[in-house]
C-alpha cells in the first residue's frame, strides 16, 4: 500500500478541524438568537442522550478499528478479514441499540418527543460508519473532503430553513441528515482499499474482549463528556444547559486542532510499533507534546482573557453567563491537550487499554459526584467545575501509568516557558479590559495584540535560550515563504 505522509495527513486533519470549528462560529450567533437558550438546551440534552446509545453501539470500534486496520494494512487478506469482522459486529450492535432506543421513545412519556424521533437518524448514520477503516489506512483526504462538503451544505440549509423558535425540529433534521449523508458518501470508495469476505462467528467474537476494554473507556469518556449536560437538563434548567452548551463549543473549537495530531499519529505509531521502531515512536510523541502544549498555552490564556466580552458580542446579552463558564472551562484546554497526546500516541497504540480505562473511569465517577453536589445550587458553573476535576483526574492517572516509560519531566521543562509567555499575554489583555468597553473593534484589536505579544515573546525566548523546536519550525516557515515568493516572481 502506498505510504502516506504525516505532514499531508495532518494538513488534511487541520483543515477539516478548522472547517468544523469555524462553521459553528458562523451558525452559532444566528442559532443562539433565533432558537434561544432553551431550545439550544433541548437539542443538547437529546443529543447527549442519543450519544450514550451510539457509544454502546460502537463498543470502542473507533480506536480499536483504527489500530487493527493500521497493523494489518500491509496484508490485503488480513485487512479484508479484519474489516469484515469488525463491520458485521458493529452492525449487529447498532441494530440492537436502535431497537432499544425506539423502545425507549415508545415506553417513556418524553418531553420534546419529536426531537428524540428525528435523532434516530444519528443512530442509523453511526451503524454504517466506516471512517475507522480510512483512518487506519491513513486515507484522511477521503473522510475530510466529503465530510467538509456535507457540513457546508448543512450550514447553508440552516440559514435558509431555520427562521424562528418553532424551527428546532428543522435544525435537528438538518444536523442528523447531514451526518447520515457524510457516512453514505464514504461507501463509494471502500472497494478501492478492501472488500468483504466470508467470516466465522467465532472470529467476530475474538474482537469482543479487547473492544470491551476500549468500550468501557468510551462509556466513561461519554459520561464526563455528556452526563454533565444530561444532569444539567434534569437537575437545573434547559436555559442553564444552553449557556453551558455554547461555552463548551468554544472550548472544543481550539482543542479540535490539537487533537487532530493524535488522530493522524495514532495509526502511524501503531504501524511503527508493529515494526518495533521505538525510536521513531518516541520522536513523534516528543514533537507532538511540544506542539500541543505550545498551541494549548496560547489558546488557554487568550480565550480566558476575552471570554465575557466575546460571549456578549457573539451570542447576545442573553448568553453573558456563557462567558463566565468559558473562563472556568478554558483550563481544560491544557489538560485535554496533554491527555490527548498520552492517550492517543502512547496508551492506545501500545495497547495499554486498562490504564486508559482506569483513568477515564475514575474521572467519570468524580464528574458525576461533583455534578450531583454542585449543579442544583450553581447550575452550569457547577457542571464546569465537575468537568475540570474529571480532566484533572485523567491527567494525574495517565501520567502515573506512563512515568517510567516516557520522560514526563523533560516534557514539562520544555513547555513551562510557553505557559509563562501565555500568562504575560493574558495579563496585558486583562489590564486593557479595564479601560475598554464591549465592542467588536476592541475585541478584534485585543485578539491581534495578544497574538503579536505571544509570538514576539516566543521568538525572543527561542533566540535567547536556543529552543530547537521553535527555531527549526521558524526556519521551515521562512524557507516556505521564500519559496512561494520565488514562484510568484
Amino acid at each position: 500500500m502506498k505510504k502516506s505522509s504525516v505532514k499531508k495527513n495532518f494538513a488534511y486533519q487541520f483543515i477539516y478541524q478548522m472547517l468544523i470549528s469555524i462553521l459553528p462560529f458562523v451558525t452559532s450567533p444566528y442559532i443562539s438568537r433565533v432558537l434561544g437558550a432553551d431550545n439550544i438546551g433541548i437539542y443538547s440534552y437529546v443529543y447527549s442522550v442519543i450519544t450514550i446509545f451510539i457509544v454502546v453501539a460502537n463498543l470502542g470500534i473507533s480506536n480499536y478499528g483504527n489500530r487493527i486496520i493500521a497493523k494489518s494494512r500491509d496484508d490485503k487478506d488480513k485487512l479484508s478479514k479484519n474489516f469484515t469482522e469488525l463491520f458485521v459486529l458493529h452492525l449487529i450492535l447498532s441494530a440492537m441499540m436502535l431497537s432499544v432506543y425506539i423502545a425507549y421513545i415508545l415506553i417513556f412519556d418524553l418531553d420534546n418527543k419529536l426531537i428524540f424521533i428525528i435523532q434516530i437518524l444519528f443512530l442509523i448514520a453511526n451503524s454504517i460508519d466506516i471512517s475507522w477503516l480510512f483512518f487506519g489506512l491513513e486515507q484522511f483526504k477521503l473522510t475530510v473532503t466529503r465530510n467538509a462538503l456535507v457540513k457546508i451544505l448543512a450550514v447553508i440549509l440552516i440559514f435558509l430553513v431555520v427562521k424562528s423558535r418553532n424551527d428546532l425540529w428543522k435544525y435537528t433534521l438538518i444536523m442528523s441528515t447531514a451526518t447520515l449523508l457524510s457516512q453514505i458518501t464514504l461507501w463509494g470508495f471502500f472497494k478501492k482499499y478492501t472488500s468483504f469476505c466470508k467470516i466465522k462467528l467465532s472470529n467476530i467474537l475474538i474482537h469482543m474482549k479487547p473492544m470491551l476494554v476500549l468500550f468501557a473507556a468510551a462509556i466513561a469518556v461519554t459520561i464526563f463528556n455528556y452526563i454533565d449536560k444530561v444532569m444539567l437538563g434534569s437537575m437545573s434548567s434547559m436555559q442553564q444547559l444552553g449557556f453551558y452548551e455554547n461555552a463548551h463549543k468554544i472550548i472544543e473549537f481550539p482543542t479540535g486542532f490539537i487533537t487532530a495530531i493524535g488522530a493522524v499519529l495514532l495509526p502511524k505509531i501503531a504501524n511503527l510499533l508493529s515494526k518495533k521502531d521505538e525510536k521513531q515512536v518516541k520522536r513523534y510523541i516528543g514533537l507532538s507534546m511540544q506542539f500541543s502544549m505550545l498551541a494549548a498555552s496560547a489558546i488557554f490564556f487568550g480565550v480566558s482573557a476575552v471570554a465575557k466580552e466575546f460571549s456578549y458580542l457573539f451570542w447576545g446579552k442573553e448568553f453573558i453567563t456563557s462567558g463566565v463558564i468559558i473562563q472556568y472551562l478554558s483550563v481544560c484546554i491544557i489538560l485535554m491537550s496533554w491527555n490527548s497526546v498520552i492517550r492517543t500516541q502512547y496508551l492506545i497504540p501500545n495497547e495499554k487499554d486498562k490504564s486508559y480505562l482506569l483513568a477515564v473511569s475514575m474521572s467519570a465517577i468524580i464528574n458525576v459526584i461533583i455534578n450531583y453536589l454542585l449543579i442544583p445550587k450553581y447550575g452550569a458553573v457547577g457542571a464546569a467545575i465537575g468537568t475540570i476535576c474529571s480532566y484533572l483526574m485523567i491527567f494525574l492517572m495517565q501520567n502515573v501509568s506512563v512515568y517510567k516509560e516516557l520522560p514526563l519531566l523533560y516534557y514539562a521543562k520544555k513547555v513551562i516557558p510557553y505557559f509563562i509567555i501565555g500568562f504575560i499575554m493574558n495579563s496585558i489583555i486583562r489590564i486593557i479590559n479595564n479601560y475598554t468597553s464591549y465592542s467588536i473593534m476592541f475585541l478584534i484589536l485585543k485578539i491581534l495584540l495578544g497574538a503579536i505579544v505571544f509570538i514576539s515573546l516566543l521568538i525572543l525566548y527561542a533566540i535567547i535560550f536556543r529552543d530547537e523546536f521553535i527555531v527549526e519550525n521558524l526556519k521551515k516557515i521562512k524557507s516556505s515563504i521564500e519559496l512561494k515568493i520565488k514562484k510568484v516572481k
